[in-house]
């Protein structure tokens, strides 16, 4: 689903209060992340993730529910998401990424 400012000014100011909201939350149910990609800005929660890949040069590979594309972030191009993601994965796995 996508709400714009344009299209529905109401619906989208609280959408984005909400997201502001839940983003400083760190509930047992949602770790939420934002994320800058592909000039758009995701703020997901991780829990809905059920797989991530991480390739030996650091570039960690997810899918969306129901998103054909991947988004693929490394620690270059988006420093403090990709030490977030780390963070969460190292902690829910109990596997370290390195």
């Amino acid at each position: 689903m996508t709400i714009s400012p344009q299209s529905n000014w109401e619906d989208y100011q609280k959408i984005l209060e909400y997201l502001e909201c839940v983003q400083g939350l760190q509930l047992d149910h949602a770790y939420w992340v934002t994320i800058a990609y592909d000039r758009n800005k995701y703020i997901i929660n991780l829990k809905c993730i059920s797989s991530f890949c991480y390739e030996p040069n650091g570039r960690l590979t997810f899918w969306l529910p129901e998103m054909a594309n991947p988004i693929i972030i490394n620690p270059v191009s988006s420093p403090e998401s990709y030490t977030q993601i780390v963070h969460y994965l190292e902690k829910t796995t109990g596997y370290y990424l390195s």
